[in-house]
């Protein structure tokens, strides 16, 4: 897995893995990686290729989005099916860079666009990181066992427009995470496509500096 590192001018107290949407590689997010790490004191920001190519398309994904019909599953249950596959596979890769740089987890932020939105809410949740940002995502998996519902902070921010990820989407990822104990931030983008807009990456700085203190 590539990876393309923002190292902050400060001390570097926090890692940011950013995950790029379906199709996309990590040049994508490489503008939007030096703005957070412009703004966002202390912290390192580490922009990361999916971990397979995409299927006659360029760019990378993290999971398929085969849409064989399995026995009737529907297209959420395909998409959990399918990340749950991959998801030795994204782990490792993550932690891959983690050993390699002496990151730990409960120094990690990670946040992500559309199908990376998707993998930085599961596995943040399931490694209890300090907080998440979702960019037109929603959570894959409803069922993810969240390690510390009291400790990771998370922001969903999706354009009520968006035709690719539903804005509805956000609405049922937030009642599962509030369900659970998890403090959720909704940032509603009124007309807004599926897109990471300047002003949700302004309120993603907001939200990290108000949420993540540094030591």
């Amino acid at each position: 897995m590539g990876e393309f590192f923002i190292r902050t001018k400060g001390k570097s107290e926090r890692s940011i893995f950013f995950f790029h949407g379906y199709g996309a590689d990590k040049e994508n997010l490489v503008p939007a990686g030096i703005f957070i790490s412009k703004h966002v004191p202390n912290a390192d920001v580490i922009v990361v290729d999916g971990v397979e190519l995409c299927d006659k398309e360029m760019g990378y994904r993290w999971f398929s989005y085969d849409k064989s019909n399995r026995a009737g599953e529907s297209e959420e249950e395909r998409a959990r099916t399918n990340y749950l596959q991959n998801f030795s596979k994204i782990e490792s890769s993550i932690n891959d860079i983690m050993v390699k740089r002496n990151i730990h987890y409960e120094n990690v932020v990670m946040m992500g666009f559309s199908q990376g939105a998707s993998v930085s809410l599961d596995m943040g949740l399931r490694k209890g990181v300090l907080a998440i940002v979702s960019f037109a995502g929603a959570l894959v998996d409803p069922d993810v066992e969240i390690f510390a519902p009291q400790r990771t902070k998370v922001m969903l921010a999706h354009g009520t427009y968006d035709n690719v990820v539903p804005f509805s989407y956000m609405k049922s990822t937030k009642n599962i995470l509030q369900n659970n104990g998890v403090h959720v931030e909704c940032i509603v983008e009124e007309g807004q496509g599926h897109c990471i807009s300047i002003d949700m990456l302004n309120s993603a700085v907001e939200f990290l500096n108000g949420t993540v203190e540094s030591k």
